[in-house]
């Protein structure tokens, strides 16, 4: 149901904005329709600046459908844990 994305594609984000985002997920072309659905809540880190520097360029989507990821055309990324936690640049 939640998906991460970079905050800056919501630049100037405003709660009324919500009803204007659509996400679709698993199309390889345009009039294909695996997976869309609408943003139930936006969040955007807490340091993330639309004017700064793209630290904390962050947010996380909450969808108003379920992603089935049982379908062969969604699937998961695999994120650098280890690198996070040791706290090196990634790719180390």
């Amino acid at each position: 149901r939640y998906i991460v994305t970079a905050a800056h594609c919501f630049k100037n984000y405003m709660s009324y904005h919500l009803l204007s985002y659509t996400f679709a997920m698993g199309h390889h072309q345009r009039r294909e329709t695996v997976f869309v659905s609408n943003a139930k809540r936006i969040i955007r880190h807490e340091g993330y600046s639309d004017y700064g520097n793209m630290l904390d360029d962050i947010a996380l989507v909450e969808l108003e459908k379920t992603i089935n990821f049982t379908d062969h055309h969604l699937g998961f990324v695999c994120l650098p844990i280890q690198h996070i936690a040791k706290r090196e640049k990634y790719p180390a």
